[in-house]
C-alpha cells in the first residue's frame, strides 16, 4: 500500500474524524428521549441553579456528571441538545483514541485498513449504537477509562521514576473521575493493580527477590490509589456533607429498585445471576454486530505455536485489557435487572484488544488477519446501515433534530404553564424552559416508584415523594400543571398523578407528542366553562402588531345555548384596544361534551397608536340572543407593548425582596437635595422586576418617617393600582410604578426618611429585604427629603 505524504495523511484523518462526528450526530440527534436521561439532566440544571444533590433533591448516582452538566448548562441553555452533544464529543474522542492506538501499533502497509476496520466494528456494534451519545453516564467514564489505560502504559516497571510516578497518579486520577461519574467503574481499579503485579513478574523474573517486588508493587499501588482518591474527591465531599442521602442514593436505592422490579406482575428476565449470564449470551449471539467485535478481540491476539510466553513484554497491555474486561463484566452483572448499556465498556476494551493483539502478530499473520478484520468490518457496517441511514437523511437542518424539537415542545409547555410549577416524572421538559419543578421528582420515575417502600419520616428526611404522599402534598402545594405521557414506559407510575389532577378539576391539554398537560383552572364562568390555559405572546409587541391568542376551554356541563366568547385587550384607563367575539373555534358550545377540551383561537390587532406599556387580556361569554353574560369577564393574562426607554436597567438591583422581587431603581420628586412644604405631594417612581414568578399578590407601601421616628405619611396600594398584580409578573420584565404620598399640613420640619416595602395582601406578612448582600429587615430606605417650615 502506498504511504501517503504527511499533509495528505492529516487531511484524510481530518475527513475521517469529521465523518465519524457526523455519524454520531445522525445517530443521536434523531433518536427519542429515554427516561434515564431526565435524572442526569435535571441534576445538572438544579445544580446550576444552586441546589445541591442529596441535600436539596434526591440523586441516585455519584455527582461528577452533574457537576459537568451544571457548568455546561450555565452557558448553553438547550439542555437535552447540550447533554447529548457532550456525550457525542466524549464518544467521538474515544473513537479517535482507538483509531490512533491501532494506527500507531501497526506498520504503514496495514495501519489504515486495520485502524479503520476496528473503529467500524465498534460503531457498528448494537451495544455502541444503543448506548453512545445519550445523556447518560456512560460515554464520559469510557473516555476516562481509555485515557487511564494509555497513561498507565507509561508506568511499566523499569521506566524512569519521574515518568512512572506521575503516570500512576494520573491513571488513578482518571479512574477516580470515571468512578465519580459512574460508580461501577470503581471496580476497574483492581485491574490496574493486578496488571502491575504481572508486569513486575515479567520485569524481575521468577528468581528475583519477592520482598522487593512486593514493596515496589505496594508503592505503585499507593500512588495509583492516591490518584483514585483525588479523582473521586467530589463524590467523597458530598458523602461527607450528606452521608445518609448519599448512601441511600448510591447503595440503598439499588436494593429498593431490585425489590420494585421483583414485585412487578411481569418482572424483567435478567434478575438472577444465571438469567443475567443468559441475557449477555443472547445479547452477543443474537446481535451479530456485537459478536463480530468480540470475536475480533479474541481471534486477533491468538498466537501461533512459536509465539513467545505469556509474560512477554508485548503481552503486558493485553494482560491489563484482560483484567479490565473481567472486572467490567462483573460490574455489569451487579445491577438488577441487566440492561444493554451496562455491558457497553466491554466494546471499547474489545477494540483495544483487537489492536494490540494484531500488532503482536508476525508480519505475515498480520496481513492475513487484517483481511479477516476488513471483511468483518464490512459485514458489520452493512448490518448497522439502517441504524444510521434515517439520521443521515435528516441531519440537516438542525431544527428537525429531536433534541431541538424537545426544546421547542418545552417552550410550548412554558407558554401554557406561564411561570407555574410543573409536577412530572419527565423533568427535562419543564427545566428546558426554566420552569420550576418539584425537586423531589428530579430523578424522574425512579425515586417516585420506590418512595413508598421507605418509612414516612425517613421519606421526608431524604426529600422523597411517593404516591402515598400525593394527597397531602397537593393540599399544601397544588402545582400549576401536571405533565404525563412524555415517556410511554412510565404510564403505570403516572396513574396517581392523573387521578389527583382529575380529582382537583385540572384541564387536560393534549400536546403534539402524545403527552398531556393537566392545567389548574385559571377561570370559571357560571360553573359551565373552565379555562385551563392560554397561549399569549411572550415577546414584546410593537404598536399595530397582530397576534393570535389561543384559549383551552373545557365544558363543565352540557349547554343548550350557543354562547359567544368575547376577548378584549384593555389598558389601565379601561380603554379597549382590540376585541374578538363569536362562536369558539371548532364547534358551537351546545355540541360540547362535558369534560371535552376545545382550543379556541382569536386573531387580534393592536392600534398603531398603542402606547408602550402593559395591557390586560379579558375573556367572557355571553348569549348572543339576549346579550346576557354567562358570568363576569375574567383577566387571563397580560401583553407588553413597545419599550419603555425611560426605565433604566441597572447592573445590580437597589434591593432584593423575598419571593424573587427586586427593586431595580427609584426616583424621588422633589429630589433629596430640595425642600418640600407641608401639604405637598412627594412623587416616587419605582422600577420593579421579578426574578421568578411571585407566588402571591403583593402590596407596595411607602412610609415617610419624621425626625422623631414617627410615621408622618404613608401610601399602600398594589403596583399600578392593582391593574397588573404581582402574581402575573413575568420574570425579567421591568414594571414601572409611580406613587404619590401627600405630606400633611402639620408635617414637622426637618429630614424625613422614605421607606418602601412589600407585603402579602392576604396575610399582611412583609417580605424580607436584602441590600448589598446583607439583610436589612423588612423595609428599604430610599433616601431623605427635607420638609421646610
Amino acid at each position: 500500500m502506498k504511504i501517503l505524504p504527511p499533509v495528505r495523511r492529516w487531511f484524510v484523518m481530518a475527513l475521517l474524524g469529521a465523518g465519524l462526528f457526523c455519524l454520531l450526530l445522525a445517530l443521536n440527534m434523531q433518536r427519542g428521549r429515554n427516561h434515564d436521561e431526565h435524572q442526569f439532566i435535571a441534576a445538572g440544571k438544579l445544580m446550576a441553579a444552586g441546589l445541591q444533590p442529596y441535600a436539596d433533591f434526591p440523586y441516585f448516582h455519584v455527582p461528577t456528571l452533574g457537576i459537568v452538566y451544571a457548568a455546561l448548562f450555565s452557558r448553553f441553555p438547550p439542555l437535552l441538545l447540550t447533554a447529548r452533544l457532550f456525550s457525542i464529543l466524549c464518544s467521538w474522542l474515544s473513537l479517535l483514541i482507538l483509531f490512533a492506538v491501532a494506527y500507531r501499533s501497526l506498520g504503514p502497509p496495514l495501519r489504515w485498513t486495520a485502524a479503520s476496520s476496528i473503529v467500524v466494528l465498534l460503531i457498528a456494534a448494537p451495544l455502541f449504537t444503543h448506548t453512545s451519545g445519550r445523556a447518560w453516564n456512560h460515554d464520559l467514564p469510557v473516555l476516562l477509562l481509555l485515557l487511564a489505560y494509555l497513561v498507565y502504559g507509561q508506568a511499566e516497571p523499569g521506566m524512569k521514576s519521574y515518568m512512572r510516578r506521575p503516570a500512576l497518579v494520573g491513571a488513578g486520577l482518571l479512574i477516580g473521575l470515571a468512578a465519580g461519574v459512574r460508580l461501577s467503574f470503581a471496580l476497574l481499579a483492581p485491574a490496574f493493580l493486578l496488571a502491575q503485579g504481572v508486569s513486575y513478574l515479567r520485569w524481575y523474573g521468577a528468581g528475583s527477590n519477592p520482598q522487593k517486588q512486593l514493596v515496589e508493587w505496594m508503592m505503585d499501588s499507593g500512588l495509583f490509589g492516591l490518584g483514585c482518591l483525588l479523582g473521586f474527591g467530589p463524590a467523597l465531599w458530598y458523602a461527607w456533607q450528606t452521608p445518609e442521602p448519599f448512601w441511600f442514593g448510591n447503595v440503598e436505592y439499588i436494593r429498593l429498585n431490585t425489590l420494585y422490579y421483583r414485585n412487578l406482575a411481569q418482572p424483567p428476565e435478567a434478575m438472577t445471576l444465571a438469567s443475567k449470564l443468559l441475557y449477555f449470551v443472547r445479547l452477543i449471539v443474537l446481535q451479530p454486530g456485537n459478536l463480530l467485535l468480540l470475536a475480533a478481540a479474541v481471534a486477533l491476539p491468538w498466537r501461533t505455536p512459536a509465539a513467545t510466553g505469556l509474560l512477554a513484554k508485548e503481552h503486558s497491555r493485553l494482560w491489563l485489557l484482560f483484567f479490565l474486561a473481567g472486572f467490567a463484566f462483573v460490574a455489569a452483572l451487579g445491577a438488577t435487572p441487566s440492561q444493554w448499556q451496562y455491558f457497553y465498556p466491554l466494546m471499547p476494551l474489545a477494540a483495544l484488544a483487537a489492536s494490540y493483539g494484531l500488532a503482536a502478530q508476525p508480519a505475515d499473520v498480520q496481513r492475513q488477519r487484517t483481511r479477516w478484520l476488513l471483511a468483518a468490518a464490512l459485514l458489520a457496517a452493512l448490518l448497522a446501515l439502517p441504524r444510521y441511514t434515517s439520521g443521515l437523511i435528516r441531519l440537516w437542518p438542525p431544527d428537525e433534530w429531536s433534541t431541538w424539537q424537545a426544546h421547542m415542545r418545552s417552550a410550548e409547555i412554558a407558554t401554557l404553564v406561564d411561570g407555574g410549577r410543573v409536577l412530572t416524572l419527565a423533568p427535562l421538559y419543564p427545566l428546558e424552559s426554566d420552569m420550576p419543578i418539584e425537586p423531589a421528582l428530579a430523578t424522574g420515575p425512579f425515586a417516585w416508584r420506590v418512595a413508598d417502600q421507605v418509612a414516612a419520616e425517613r421519606r421526608r428526611r431524604l426529600g422523597l415523594l411517593g404516591p402515598g404522599d400525593l394527597p397531602d402534598y397537593w393540599a399544601a402545594n397544588p402545582p400549576r400543571a401536571v405533565l404525563v405521557g412524555a415517556a410511554e414506559d412510565d404510564a403505570a407510575e403516572e396513574a396517581p398523578l392523573i387521578d389527583q389532577a382529575r380529582t382537583h378539576g385540572y384541564v387536560p391539554v393534549e400536546l403534539a407528542d402524545k403527552a398531556t398537560l393537566w392545567l389548574s383552572p385559571l377561570a370559571e364562568w357560571g360553573s359551565t366553562i373552565r379555562l385551563g390555559g392560554h397561549t399569549l405572546p411572550q415577546h414584546t409587541l410593537e404598536p399595530g402588531a397582530s397576534f393570535v391568542a389561543t384559549f383551552y376551554l373545557q365544558a363543565m356541563r352540557s349547554m343548550a345555548t350557543n354562547l359567544n366568547v368575547l376577548v378584549r385587550v384593555v389598558g389601565r384607563d379601561a380603554e379597549e384596544l382590540a376585541r374578538s367575539e363569536g362562536w369558539p373555534w371548532g364547534a358551537p358550545t351546545s355540541t360540547w361534551t362535558p369534560g371535552e377540551v376545545w382550543p379556541d383561537g382569536h386573531e387580534l390587532t393592536l392600534p398603531p397608536t398603542t402606547a408602550p406599556g402593559v395591557y390586560r387580556v379579558e375573556v367572557g361569554f355571553y348569549d348572543p340572543a339576549t346579550l346576557g353574560l354567562l358570568d363576569d369577564a375574567t383577566t387571563v393574562g397580560y401583553l407588553f407593548v413597545g419599550a419603555d426607554e425611560a426605565a433604566p436597567i441597572p447592573a445590580a438591583p437597589l434591593a432584593e425582596f423575598g419571593d424573587g422581587l427586586q427593586l431595580l431603581a427609584a426616583a424621588v420628586t422633589p429630589g433629596t437635595t430640595d425642600s418640600i412644604a407641608p401639604g405637598k405631594a412627594v412623587t416616587i417612581r419605582l422600577i420593579w422586576q421579578a426574578s421568578a414568578r411571585p407566588a402571591a399578590d403583593y402590596t407596595v407601601f411607602v412610609h415617610l418617617v419624621g425626625p422623631d421616628g414617627a410615621l408622618v405619611a404613608q401610601h399602600d396600594a398594589p403596583p399600578l393600582g392593582g391593574f397588573y398584580p404581582t402574581r402575573f409578573w413575568r420574570p425579567g420584565h421591568p414594571v414601572t410604578d409611580e406613587v404619590a404620598v401627600m405630606l400633611p399640613e402639620h408635617a414637622p420640619p426637618g429630614p424625613h426618611r422614605i421607606l418602601v416595602g412589600l407585603y402579602d395582601s392576604a396575610t399582611l406578612q412583609r417580605l424580607p429585604v436584602v441590600h448589598a448582600g446583607q439583610p436589612v429587615g423588612d423595609v428599604f430606605e430610599l433616601g431623605i427629603i427635607h420638609v421646610s417650615r
